[in-house]
């Protein structure tokens, strides 16, 4: 009984010393000539990081000429007329205001559901519904400005005939757009998936079939053609549809067969050429493609970067004491309880390990607070260890049902006090 007491003390050791070693360290592995870890890097918070601050601003037209001819309109009316036109033009401005305002509201709605869409994290966006004023604050990295060159445009996204300029499709017939990369036997290629809604899917079902590159023969009576007339009718028999976002083209195609699943696919680019500024533009385009356009044309107004509350030393500093706190109190533990003390200290370890693995696996960022609630929790946790063992260290004519029902009455307590 005793070495199988003993062995199981052994794994626990060695199972909360491998946690610790992959928490504290990581897993790494060979991805071609460079070594990766598989856990994710930690997310830094904004006051650890700092952050963009963009202020836009909806785009004013000049309706001056409109003005003056509503003001001549109301000098040359008379007195009951005047009144109507003021009571209308009331009711006029009362709409007005209400349509701004939940164009206004929808406008910062679209911006917040292409980051989302973009797996940015600890943004914000508020928006002023009586200016239109939106405000966001972006955490800042490599992306920052791809992603801010991009997320004032308007969107819209349009398939059209070449010829007529009818609207085909448009962003209300897309479920979601994605980036993803396809290997062919030579080379991997950057593509860009646009996944229709079921209505959409069959919209574009028939444009595929009604806009095929099959070319027409003409049946001419004379015995011999000559090379430009026939490239002339075939180019003439291909009806096409221009693919853009907000007038500006990104293709002009035919297609060749009829595609029934719902999607459209455009090669980016080979993967090896684009850079990591081109893939992040495309990832934009994804973005403002899955979502509705803004119903307000906005400007940038202000794009400042604002700087941490404190600098990398400070952190360091505030790290290192937190592991000095730690210490002492793990050393006091040991000292205190021996052996007892020991396994309650490498438990203790064990947790903050398990605790970083789970804020690392859930991309919770951390923050300054969160620096210091780590250190807390270890505190609540040494606490616990700490009373459990004034109770039962050196008492070794405890039942292990006496044990049992302190260790109960311990927990209890300590669960109220965490509450």
């Amino acid at each position: 009984m005793k070495i199988q007491k003993k062995l199981n003390i052994v794994l626990t050791i060695l199972i909360v010393v491998l946690v610790s070693l992959i928490s504290f360290g990581g897993i790494y592995y060979k991805n071609k000539n460079a070594y990766s870890n598989k856990l994710p890097n930690y997310i830094l918070g904004a006051d650890l990081t700092g952050y963009r601050r963009v202020i836009l601003n909806p785009e004013t037209t000049n309706d001056s000429s409109t003005q003056d001819e509503n003001d001549t309109t109301n000098e040359t009316a008379n007195t009951s007329d005047s009144n109507n036109t003021e009571n209308t033009n009331d009711a006029n401005e009362s709409t007005n205001s209400v349509d701004n305002s939940s164009n206004y509201a929808k406008s910062a709605e679209i911006i917040r559901a292409r980051l989302k869409a973009l797996g940015i994290e600890n943004y914000t966006v508020s928006c002023n519904k009586n200016t239109g004023k939106i405000e966001m604050n972006l955490p800042e990295d490599d992306r920052t400005d791809v992603i801010l060159s991009d997320i004032v445009e308007t969107g819209k996204f349009k398939i059209t005939d070449s010829d007529t300029g009818d609207v085909l499709i448009d962003n209300s017939d897309v479920r979601s757009a994605s980036l993803t990369e396809q290997t062919s036997s030579s080379s991997s290629y950057e593509v860009l998936n646009i996944n229709f809604t079921t209505k959409g899917a069959n919209k574009f079902k028939n444009i595929t079939e009604k806009y095929q590159n099959n070319v027409s023969e003409s049946s001419n009576e004379n015995s011999s053609n000559d090379e430009n007339s026939s490239s002339d009718n075939e180019s003439s028999s291909n009806k096409k549809v221009k693919i853009s976002i907000d007038d500006s083209e990104l293709l002009s195609t035919t297609f060749s067969e009829i595609v029934d699943n719902g999607q459209l696919s455009l090669t980016m680019g080979y993967s090896s050429s684009m850079t990591d500024e081109q893939k992040n533009s495309a990832k934009n385009l994804c973005a403002i493609i899955e979502n509705d356009s803004l119903p307000v044309e906005y400007k940038v107004e202000e794009n400042s970067y604002v700087a941490p509350e404190m600098d990398a030393n400070q952190i360091k500093a505030m790290i290192c004491i937190e592991g000095a706190i730690a210490l002492i109190l793990a050393l006091y533990m040991i000292i205190r309880f021996r052996i007892q003390g020991l396994m309650q200290t490498i438990i203790s370890i064990g947790y903050i390990a398990i605790l970083l693995i789970v804020i690392r696996l859930a991309n919770v960022s951390i923050t300054t607070a969160g620096i210091c609630a780590v250190l807390v929790s270890y505190i609540t946790s040494y606490i616990y260890g700490y009373i459990l063992l004034n109770n039962i260290y050196g008492k070794k004519d405890l039942s292990k049902k006496e044990i049992s029902k302190l260790l109960k009455k311990i927990s209890q307590k300590y669960c109220l006090v965490l509450i």
